[in-house]
C-alpha cells in the first residue's frame, strides 16, 4: 500500500509494469531512471526522450485525457499532478478501477521528495537515488545563489482572460527570489485572473 501526495492510498500487487503518465515532466523522469519500458501511454504534450516515446499511444492532454483509451491499456498506474490534471479525471480513472498516484509539486524541496516516494512504490529506489541526490545538490545550489535584493515581479501566464501566477504554485516558487519578496505571494488564489 502507498499513499500519494494528496494522501489517497494507491494499493498495487507489487511494481506497476503498465503505466501511463499523465504528466509530461514525470514521463521524461520515468525513462531517465530506466522505468520507460513500463510505459504504456502518454499525452499528445510529451516530446521527451522523443525516440522513446514514438509509437506509443497518445492519449490527449492533461486537461482532456481519453479516459475510454486509458482504461483500453489496461494500465497498473495512472500517473498525474493535482495542478495539471483535473481532478473529476482522476475520480473517473479512479472508478473505472484504475490505480492513481498523483503527485502535488508546491516547491522545489518536493520534486525530489515527491520523485523518491514515487520511484519506491515503483521499486525503483535505487535506480532513482544519484538523479534524486543530483537533484537536490543543484536545489540547494540554486537557492545559495538567490540574489540578496531582489525585484519584485508578477508572473502573467496566460491572456483572454490575463491570468497571473499565484501562492502555492510550482511556477510561483521558481521565481529566483525569497518568497516575501514575491507579488505572486501578494496573490491569495493559487491563479488569479
Amino acid at each position: 500500500m502507498h499513499t500519494d501526495a494528496p494522501g489517497w492510498r494507491i494499493a498495487l500487487n507489487g511494481p506497476a509494469q503498465r503505466i501511463v503518465s499523465l504528466v509530461p515532466s514525470l514521463t521524461e523522469w520515468l525513462f531517465s531512471v530506466g522505468l520507460g519500458e513500463r510505459v504504456v501511454g502518454v499525452t499528445d504534450f510529451c516530446i521527451e526522450p522523443a525516440a522513446a516515446l514514438a509509437g506509443l499511444p497518445r492519449l490527449r492532454g492533461a486537461r482532456n485525457p481519453d479516459r475510454a483509451r486509458i482504461v483500453a491499456l489496461r494500465p497498473d498506474l495512472v500517473i498525474a499532478d493535482q495542478e495539471e490534471n483535473r481532478e473529476r479525471d482522476v475520480l473517473a480513472l479512479a472508478a473505472a478501477g484504475i490505480q492513481v498516484y498523483v503527485t502535488a509539486i508546491r516547491s522545489l524541496a518536493d520534486v525530489p521528495e515527491q520523485l523518491g516516494d514515487l520511484a519506491r512504490g515503483l521499486g525503483a529506489a535505487d535506480r532513482a537515488a544519484p538523479a534524486l541526490e543530483d537533484m537536490r545538490a543543484a536545489i540547494d545550489a540554486a537557492e545559495r545563489a538567490l540574489p540578496a535584493t531582489p525585484r519584485p515581479t508578477i508572473a502573467f501566464i496566460w491572456r483572454d482572460p490575463w491570468m497571473a501566477v499565484g501562492a502555492k504554485t510550482y511556477a510561483g516558487v521558481m521565481h529566483p527570489s525569497k518568497e516575501d519578496d514575491r507579488e505572486c505571494f501578494r496573490i491569495t488564489q493559487r491563479f488569479k485572473e
